[in-house]
């Protein structure tokens, strides 16, 4: 997403009322807001993003969806378990 900086508190705060929306993060480039969208199905992702669209006025948006999806695990053992 190509956010202005001005924008970046209200979209954080839109991104908050999304269960769905797991993680964010700015980044030193043209499209500076990336954000992971995961959602039961593509439509129910649509239209996520068509309401950030609406919401914020930003349309300068890229859909990239996965290709591949990738499980990493983790475990970490509680002192109390050592």
């Amino acid at each position: 997403m190509k956010l202005p900086s001005y924008l970046l508190e209200k979209t954080q705060d839109l991104f908050n009322q999304y269960d769905e929306i797991t993680h964010s993060y700015l980044r030193d480039d043209e499209y500076n807001l990336w954000f992971t969208v995961i959602a039961p199905s593509k439509k129910r992702i649509s239209s996520i993003l068509s309401e950030i669209e609406e919401k914020t006025g930003i349309s300068e948006m890229l859909n990239l969806p996965a290709i591949r999806r990738f499980k990493v695990e983790a475990i970490f053992r509680c002192e109390d378990e050592v």
